[in-house]
């Protein structure tokens, strides 16, 4: 394979950790412990697992793609690199941060917010979903000057990689979440300081792999998702029948996150190495997806579902066809077709 093929594997990983947030974000409706945004008065534990699941990989992944190719892209010795990250990424913020997001709050009978007063601003309380963005801009600006030191770094072997995603990455993280507990704990405007620090490893790490590109791609293979999986799921075993600490059962729990990370990023890598429509589709319209989604689930729950007595599995099913059918058509028939929706939506003002 060649380098452009082997691309459209970690795009598309990128589009799958993005578009899993319609499955996990729904089957927090219907899990046991009810205390999202709205909440079913039918749960089940296989919903309580799925979120669990998803959880404990999605945005570690998504972080170290997302730090590839901020590195790939800083590569191509592109003009106005950083303005043009920061755009992709603060447009869509603020608009639909502002817009969407403000009727999704009106129908989140769990959730209280600060309505008309400036907390609703200063402390993120718009911001919903869309926290990944802000963390995204603030690791644009305070990377950009570190680039080219990143991109001198010396290659490492495919097991000195491994161990950077399994241990390094994890612990480097439980030590910045713990930082981020003792000294600041609120989020002001769009910025999270306990996720920023806690993910902003696996970006770091994405970075790296892209100056390590060849020790990164040739461990993203079926044997190691195999080993990386067994890992993640020895870890879950010891943390919940093992006699250990509250302290050391949290720790092995941020250990597996890494863990499943790789597995994940593995084996949708190899799912999507070669581009084809469906695929390529999945991939563009992954990020209108995304930043619809959780307003689409609310609503859509809302006003259609939630005086309904149909079975659990198949309300739950429906929902998810009609978040992804409903964003998907925005963007195939608003952002990809117009200029300004392009930039509201993708900042870029160009067809999507």
């Amino acid at each position: 394979m060649n380098n452009s093929e082997r691309l459209h594997g970690l795009d598309f990983c990128r589009a799958i950790f993005m578009v899993l947030g319609v499955f996990y974000h729904t089957a927090l409706i219907y899990e046991i412990e009810q205390s999202w945004r709205v909440s079913s008065s039918y749960t089940s534990e296989f919903f309580s697992t799925i979120t669990m699941f998803i959880h404990d990989f999605r945005m570690e992944a998504f972080y170290v793609i997302a730090g590839f190719f901020f590195m790939y892209i800083y590569k191509k010795n592109r003009k106005n690199f950083l303005t043009e990250r920061v755009a992709r990424a603060i447009v869509p913020l603020l608009f639909c941060g502002f817009t969407i997001n403000y009727v999704m709050n009106i129908y989140s009978y769990n959730f209280v917010f600060d309505w008309g007063e400036i907390n609703y601003y200063l402390h993120g309380q718009w911001l919903g979903h869309l926290w990944f963005l802000g963390n995204l801009i603030v690791y644009f600006i305070v990377l950009k000057p570190f680039c080219k030191h990143i991109d001198k770094l010396r290659d490492i072997g495919s097991l000195s990689l491994i161990i950077l995603f399994v241990v390094m990455a994890p612990v480097l993280s439980i030590l910045l979440l713990g930082v981020s507990k003792y000294t600041i704990s609120s989020q002001y405007f769009f910025i999270s300081f306990h996720s920023l620090l806690g993910y902003f490893p696996y970006f770091l790490l994405g970075c790296a792999c892209c100056t390590w590109k060849k020790s990164f791609l040739s461990i993203l293979n079926v044997k190691v998702f195999f080993i990386s999986l067994l890992l993640y799921f020895s870890i879950l075993f010891i943390t919940n029948y093992g006699v250990v600490s509250p302290l050391l059962q949290k720790a092995l729990e941020r250990l597996s996150h890494g863990t499943l990370a790789l597995a994940m990023i593995s084996i949708f890598y190899n799912c999507g190495i070669k581009e084809g429509k469906v695929i390529k589709e999945i991939s563009l319209s992954s990020y209108t997806i995304y930043l619809l989604h959780q307003p689409l689930v609310v609503l859509i729950y809302i006003f259609v579902f939630s005086k309904t007595t149909i079975n659990i599995y198949l309300e739950y099913f429906l929902l998810v066809s009609l978040v992804l059918l409903a964003s998907y058509s925005v963007h195939r028939y608003l952002v990809k077709p117009s200029k300004t929706f392009s930039l509201l939506f993708n900042g870029t003002y160009k067809k999507a």
